[in-house]
């Protein structure tokens, strides 16, 4: 009875593996060169060479993934996503309107409100328009520049870098407005305002910190600085004249 079950939680595990396995191959913009590179790496079979027992391997693997993309659906996600070795325009800014789950857009779209809403009374609909788009194009070409060299890098989506640039934006244009925000712990809650250059300082820095670490749980944080970035400088260059009408009507600012 033991052995019954331990063969069919072994299996089950396999079945799992094997599963991310095909999926992790489906994201990369070169299967074999994944297989080699990443999942092979040097791996031998007993009386072959290293260089026979990739080769077979590659070839094994990559007939089990033809049987697989025969009977799963591809996502369409993967068609509006955003490789970074493709440098497509189109799919630069269908990506960052594209979302991995339901999480990852709320939380997107609630900081953006936060912010966008306010940039969009500032610049008028068709600046901001420009800017949304600039933002899109900005961070993935961003992040296809600093991918050069890297054998798979990881397709994106998300708007967190148009997020960002709204961020940045906001900081430039109304650095000391207060950001209402809340601490809470079990039943205690306490709301207070933090000026709009603090909170903007203290996300691009967690964004920069994370860039240092090995393990960033797949976020793109190229997308979140770049965004920053592009938005913050893109007033400090082009947007000065605006500045100083809104410090006209409200000299607090």
């Amino acid at each position: 009875m033991y052995q019954i079950v331990i063969s069919k939680t072994l299996n089950r595990r396999a079945e799992e593996v094997c599963e991310r396995l095909m999926f992790s191959i489906r994201k990369a913009p070169d299967p074999e060169l994944y297989l080699r590179d990443r999942v092979i790496r040097g791996t031998r079979i007993a009386g072959y060479s290293a260089e026979q027992s990739t080769a077979l391997m590659t070839r094994v693997i990559l007939t089990e993934y033809k049987r697989f993309q025969g009977v799963t659906p591809e996502y369409l996600m993967e068609k509006l996503w955003y490789r970074p070795a493709s440098y497509d325009v189109l799919r630069m800014v269908s990506a960052a309107f594209s979302h991995g789950s339901w999480t990852h857009l709320i939380g997107n779209l609630f900081f953006f409100f936060a912010f966008a809403a306010a940039v969009e009374i500032i610049l008028g609909w068709w600046k901001y328009l420009l800017l949304i788009l600039g933002l899109a194009i900005g961070t993935h070409l961003a992040y296809s520049l600093t991918s050069l060299g890297v054998a798979a890098p990881a397709p994106t989506v998300g708007l967190s870098g148009v997020v960002m640039g709204m961020m940045g934006m906001f900081a430039w244009f109304l650095p000391k407005h207060g950001i209402r925000c809340f601490f809470w712990f079990l039943v205690f809650f306490k709301r207070f305002a933090i000026p709009a250059w603090v909170l903007f300082a203290w996300y691009l820095g967690l964004d920069i910190y994370a860039l240092t670490r090995a393990d960033n749980s797949g976020v793109n944080l190229v997308a979140h600085v770049s965004g920053a970035l592009i938005g913050y400088l893109s007033g400090a260059l082009f947007l000065r004249s605006r500045k100083r009408e809104i410090r006209r009507l409200n000299p607090e600012i």
